[in-house]
């Protein structure tokens, strides 16, 4: 069967005939470029496609949503309850996204990777270019684009020059319930007015720590106590017996995902925001989405010290995902079509799964949140406020006897 097409207002040095929408209809399709077509795919770099009577079908890169109510089908990023648009994000048309899912060789080489790279043309994007310049005060980023170019040449590989560099494996979002009451569970903000090296205020969850050179007597203090507690901490459910294998996992995974903290992270001390003077507590009742940024790493249970808003802040770990039973992940890959029935049977299973383990995680936040209380109240209380420092030494976290709970899972 044969069709006629054509192509309108995509971008410089756009091939008509070799494509991603070219290539796949020609595998079912005799193709035919038309000036008069039966249906044209039109983008958003000009307003040509106003001059052809025909079926028009829209695509973009971009971040604009599709015209609806003018095209007659849309290709795009968005998640549209529409049967005229399909979801399509644009790394879909570069070869080599589902390697992406093929099991791939994690090895300690990871370590050495460069710090950040920046591949752009188009300047236009004025938020993505401050980034750019704010994240390059603090460490340089090297910029491959004919945009900002910052290292002699212009890379005629972006995959292959991005490859050496540090990737973020899992972007997750979780939702915080804010409350008024004093709490580690809620938000902390570090004022620009009293750390000045911020680009701008912080907000961090009270468990998040801030990485430091040295920290006084009393937050020492703190942060050992903490790790005993943490590093000891069991729960017992009443109906554990009763338990699925898989929600045995569950516990055994958030249960790991606590008992190996320390309060050092290489040659830097850790400091919660709970236990960190210059945070302030955020008062504000509402519902605060909050996000976790997991870099790729050899061990699922180690992080990384990374840049938030100019200061070293800790990363997330893969494994304390678990903490967060009820996130979303924002890069998650997407599914090709022929496994959309077991992939929606995978996330119901999930769904199960994530349920269960958030009952655990309610009552174990109740737990930790009245022994960080204790812990807070001790040490103001037994200690003098002295200038004691510790500097850049490992820590031997001691131990002390288990925490157990007894709930409903």
């Amino acid at each position: 069967m044969k069709i006629k097409i054509d192509f309108s207002d995509f971008w410089p040095g756009f091939n008509k005939t070799d494509n991603y929408f070219f290539n796949l209809l020609k595998e079912d399709y005799d193709v035919e470029i038309s000036s008069n077509p039966d249906f044209l795919f039109f983008s958003i770099f000009g307003n040509n496609h106003q001059n052809y009577k025909c079926k028009k079908i829209f695509y973009t890169g971009e971040n604009i949503a599709p015209p609806i109510g003018y095209c007659d089908y849309s290709f795009s990023f968005d998640y549209i309850e529409d049967d005229r648009n399909y979801r399509l994000p644009h790394y879909l048309l570069y070869d080599g996204y589902y390697e992406l899912e093929s099991p791939k060789v994690i090895d300690y080489s990871m370590s050495n990777r460069k710090f950040c790279n920046f591949v752009a043309s188009n300047g236009n994007c004025k938020e993505r270019n401050d980034f750019v310049l704010k994240l390059s005060k603090y460490k340089r980023v090297d910029c491959g684009g004919r945009w900002m170019n910052n290292i002699g040449y212009v890379v005629d590989n972006k995959r292959k020059f991005q490859s050496e560099y540090q990737r973020a494996k899992i972007i997750v979002k979780n939702q915080l319930i804010n409350t008024p009451v004093t709490t580690i569970n809620k938000l902390y903000r570090l004022s620009k007015s009293v750390c000045p090296q911020l680009i701008e205020d912080l907000y961090v969850t009270g468990s998040h720590a801030l990485l430091h050179d040295q920290l006084t007597e009393e937050e020492h203090e703190k942060m050992t106590h903490l790790a005993d507690f943490y590093n000891t901490y069991t729960i017992r459910l009443e109906n554990e017996e009763a338990m699925s294998e898989e929600q045995r996992e569950t516990l055994k995974n958030v249960m790991r995902s606590y008992n190996d903290y320390q309060i050092t992270h290489l040659d830097k001390f850790k400091l919660i925001a709970y236990y960190n003077e210059d945070f302030e507590e955020v008062n504000i009742e509402k519902v605060f989405n909050i996000y976790h940024i997991v870099l790729e790493n050899v061990n699922k249970y180690d992080s990384y010290g990374i840049y938030a808003n100019g200061i070293l802040a800790e990363s997330t770990s893969e494994a304390s995902l678990q903490q967060f039973p009820h996130y979303e992940r924002v890069n998650i890959l997407a599914k090709k079509a022929t496994e959309d029935i077991p992939y929606i049977e995978k996330r119901m299973e999930k769904y199960f799964q994530k349920k269960q383990a958030k009952k655990i995680m309610d009552a174990m936040f109740a737990i930790e949140d009245q022994k960080i209380q204790q812990i807070e109240h001790k040490v103001n209380h037994t200690s003098k406020r002295r200038k004691t420092i510790y500097k850049n030494r490992t820590y031997k976290n001691r131990l002390t006897p288990s925490t157990h709970l007894n709930s409903h899972a």
